[in-house]
């Protein structure tokens, strides 16, 4: 039950940042870009592609993600989006566009299932990045295990 918590509290914050860097792309540029969840994707795929083709490790594949999705957002915005400042529906429709292109690509690449990976309480999808034991909570130090260790013995 604990394990479906962490899960939900765990999605449930990377929507929060999808949903915010949807605001401050709204509130800064004026702009409503539909294709924001597909650079999301293309952020979680280069993670997990770095993983599995560059073998590195979580910490070394996200900053790698960012700058890949920074740059693709980057084209995005000097090829479609600087042309329609000021036309919101045009953006709209424009990054509506771009996230279909994106979508269209990943599935060309990578097929509609992703290596068949299931994890309990998630379901299928891209978890193949290798987290580190202390990342997930699993290391405890020798000093939390000999007092739980005392505490057990005394009871």
């Amino acid at each position: 039950m604990i394990d479906v918590v962490f899960i939900g509290l765990s999605l449930g914050s990377i929507l929060l940042l999808v949903a915010l860097g949807l605001a401050i792309t709204y509130g800064a540029m004026g702009v409503i870009n539909m294709a924001h969840g597909e650079l999301v994707m293309v952020g979680a795929y280069t993670t997990v592609m770095a993983g599995i083709w560059l073998n590195l490790g979580i910490l070394a594949a996200i900053p790698l993600a960012f700058v890949v999705t920074a740059l693709i957002g980057w084209v995005i915005e000097r090829v479609v989006v600087r042309r329609l400042y000021g036309r919101l529906l045009d953006t709209l429709l424009a990054t509506w566009g771009v996230a279909i292109l994106i979508q269209q690509a990943v599935r060309l690449e990578f097929g509609l299932s992703f290596l068949g990976i299931h994890i309990e309480g998630l379901g299928p999808g891209l978890q193949n990045v290798s987290v580190p034991a202390w990342l997930m909570g699993r290391c405890r130090s020798a000093a939390s295990r000999s007092t739980s260790t005392a505490r057990s013995s005394s009871s």
